[in-house]
């Protein structure tokens, strides 16, 4: 008496329902981006890695858009794995991120301040940032894109920087994030595949945990934290 499943949904269909019902649809990349060097350290983690504090820029709708990242990159004769974070602080080094650990380790860095894109003040504010760029201070519709799909833009706009470094081995580049940010990675990690996995720490209601049959947070839960610019307006 068991009820017949139904068909699995293509990567094309279930990518389409995420974009209509929960993160908004994410605009194609920009035609061209640019990266400017704004500093360098050579000896970096103890003289084991050379850092570069960069810049990225590209044209969109309403104006060009730019914001800063870092990129860590150990120095070995080989190219090296990395990873792409998404971070809730301006600074490197962090008390979150165990850079010279990851450096140990054999694997690049590349990391930039999720605010350095677009705010996160719960108040369905688009004004600066990508925001500002994209909707030129006109309202959201249902499933034009939130706030995690610009993060998670921004991580794509880094591979598109990654790609031109000899010292990053392309085949293994990774995207991570915590909380709302976790939600960012796998976003980012469905949508890009240029990414070989995306790494998604608690990311909770909204993102890998799901709502149905279980206790925890539901979608009338993020009414209460009044969370709606994250996602589509549909998703309300």
């Amino acid at each position: 008496n068991r009820r017949a499943l139904p068909p699995l949904l293509s990567r094309r269909e279930m990518l389409e329902a995420l974009s209509e019902h929960e993160y908004g649809f994410t605009p194609a990349p920009p035609a061209g981006v640019e990266c400017r060097l704004i500093r360098r350290d050579d000896t970096a983690c103890a003289g084991k890695a050379v850092c570069e504090r960069l810049e990225l820029s590209f044209e969109a709708e309403f104006g060009r858009f730019e914001f800063p990242f870092d990129l860590t990159i150990p120095i070995s004769g080989a190219p090296c794995p990395a990873f792409v974070y998404i971070d809730f602080l301006p600074d490197q080094p962090n008390t979150r991120l165990p850079l010279e650990e990851i450096v140990d380790g054999g694997f690049a860095v590349a990391r930039f301040c999720y605010t350095h894109v677009v705010n996160d003040n719960y108040r369905g504010d688009f004004s600066d940032g990508l925001g500002k760029v994209y909707y030129g201070g006109r309202p959201r519709a249902g499933s034009e894109w939130g706030k995690i799909g610009m993060w998670a833009y921004a991580a794509s706009r880094v591979r598109d920087a990654l790609e031109k470094r000899p010292e990053i081995d392309q085949r293994r580049v990774t995207v991570g994030g915590h909380s709302r940010l976790g939600k960012t990675a796998l976003w980012c990690g469905a949508q890009d595949e240029r990414f070989c996995c995306a790494i998604s720490n608690n990311s909770g209601a909204g993102g890998a945990a799901i709502f149905r049959g279980k206790v925890g947070e539901r979608v009338s839960d993020m009414e209460k934290y009044g969370i709606w610019d994250w996602f589509c307006e549909n998703y309300r």
